[in-house]
């Protein structure tokens, strides 16, 4: 049905234009990251770490899930735009304001010094600015606008580097620098606010107290999922800085950032496998399975050699990236990079469990790990500091991981392609040589090199083909309107 057609084709350029700008505002995210690291000392990296992180505990208060929730109110009931943007905007207003002085007291209330009270007060500004932004973003996605909203997202990401590299030039403090951080988070509310301004958004808005309630009630639910993940992905970096001190947040921070980093890539294939996944898991519940497992092979074909290149040449790469005083850092590198292949596949578990409308399992695991990450943290920092806080955060996703696994084996059979797997596995161990030629050559070198024999080894035990690499760049592309899988290609969905 060429409607049906035309619609599909609209949901994978839409992704496709958030794939791309997840993919580079990650990449310039890590560089801003790595030239501050390296511009600060460790202590002073952690301290900025610990004032972004303790700000980002709070993002959820900021709007109450209503950011998320105005996306499919705007997609499923256009005509109400302007009573539906006016009621977010004013709700953003309220909340960020609410935010803010929770943050503000909550740091207070502490024992810090008056000095990192401040960097963490600063940090609250810049969390505030960054998610009224957010709504803004939340506008273009309810409209299907999604170049605009990836144009955003880089846009600002560029100014925020900018605007960092102009402040190390000039030797500014830590102080002046999240002064100019704050000053390039408004630089991008304005932006956002202006293209938002010449798309007709902010045109006719008007407040709505029924809309208000009902966006309220809608982004309930949402709001808790995001403070549960807040919890999971910040509270290691709180919980070091007040058991542990900020020189042990430092050198947590420069790992994180860089797998954070590299955990964006797995967006490819679930993205690409949940609208197919949605359409046929009532109808055609075979090709859905097959869809999964398919899936959740390629994202491991990815995720392992970035595990096991890690673990191998942890101490190159940290060298090479950063400055001598975060050496150390290398055993952190080795323990949390395996988080990647483990959150790859959580990731497309719980796609495939909201493609079955299933989010409440997603909710009730994303709680189920805030709990236990505390837990594992307030046993582990003490005992072994920034790399505790890593053996839990990858402990928790495993866990994780075995539930959502469990729900998606009730609702749609085994989704684990083993012998593919164990092959799979066999063709990483390519890797293990690096360790003894790591000394003599560049991390970048001999991950080229792996990098091109691993692919070799994929193609040799059949795990790879130029047939499945077109069919994959068929349901990534974007211009196309009559194929999205090349005629003749294999499917490698199902």
């Amino acid at each position: 049905m060429p409607h049906l057609e035309n619609a599909y084709h609209q949901i994978t350029r839409n992704t496709a234009f958030l794939f791309f700008a997840q993919i580079v505002t990650k990449i310039i995210g890590f560089v801003t990251s790595l030239l501050l690291a390296n511009y600060l000392d460790v202590e002073h990296f952690g301290t900025y770490g610990f004032a972004i992180a303790f700000s980002s505990l709070f993002i959820p208060l900021c709007d109450i899930g209503v950011d998320t929730f105005v996306v499919r109110e705007l997609a499923a009931r256009p005509e109400r735009k302007t009573e539906f943007t006016g009621t977010a905007l004013l709700s953003k207003a309220v909340f960020s304001v609410f935010a803010f002085l929770v943050i503000s007291g909550a740091i207070f209330s502490t024992s810090y010094d008056r000095e990192k009270i401040i960097f963490v007060v600063l940090g609250a500004g810049i969390t505030v600015l960054r998610t009224f932004s957010a709504t803004f973003t939340a506008f273009f996605r309810g409209a299907q606008l999604m170049s605009h909203d990836a144009r955003s997202a880089i846009v600002a990401k560029i100014i925020e580097i900018g605007g960092l590299l102009i402040g190390i030039a000039y030797g500014l403090s830590l102080f002046q620098l999240l002064l100019v951080l704050l000053a390039s988070s408004l630089v991008q509310l304005l932006y956002t606010g202006f293209v938002a301004q010449r798309h007709g958004f902010l045109r006719h808005m008007r407040l709505d107290i029924g809309a208000w309630n009902h966006l309220l009630r809608g982004g309930s639910l949402f709001a808790l999922t995001g403070l549960s993940v807040n919890i999971y992905f910040q509270i290691d970096s709180v919980m070091l800085s007040f058991m542990a001190g900020d020189g042990a947040v430092g050198l947590y921070r420069s790992v994180y950032n860089l797998v954070f980093a590299l955990s964006g890539l797995s967006a490819a294939f679930v993205i690409a496998m949940f609208p197919m996944i949605a359409k046929s898991h009532e109808h055609d519940l075979p090709r859905a399975v097959q869809a999964a497992k398919n899936v959740i092979v390629y994202s491991l074909m990815l995720a392992l050699p970035i595990a096991v290149g890690g673990t191998v040449l942890a101490e190159s790469i940290i060298s090479t990236l950063y400055r001598s005083s975060f050496l150390t850092a290398s055993l952190t590198l080795q323990i949390l990079v395996w988080w990647i292949p483990i959150v790859y596949v959580t990731n497309a578990l719980g796609y495939i469990l909201g493609a079955a409308n299933l989010q409440k399992i997603v909710l009730a695991v994303a709680f189920m790990n805030a709990v236990l990450n505390v837990s594992l943290n307030v046993v582990l920092i003490p005992l072994f500091r920034e790399n505790g806080a890593a053996a839990s955060t990858v402990i928790t996703e495993s866990m994780g991981l075995m539930i959502l696994a469990f729900f998606v084996k009730q609702r749609f059979g085994l989704v684990f392609d083993s012998p593919k797997i164990i092959r799979l596995i066999f063709a990483n161990l390519v890797f293990l040589p690096l360790i003894f030629l790591s000394p003599s050559y560049s991390f970048p070198l001999l991950m080229i090199g792996g990098g091109v024999v691993y692919v070799l080894f994929l193609f040799a035990l059949k795990l790879l083909s130029v047939e499945d690499l077109q069919s994959l760049a068929g349901y990534l592309r974007t211009g196309s309107k009559k194929h999205s899988i090349p005629p003749g290609s294999s499917d490698p969905f199902g």
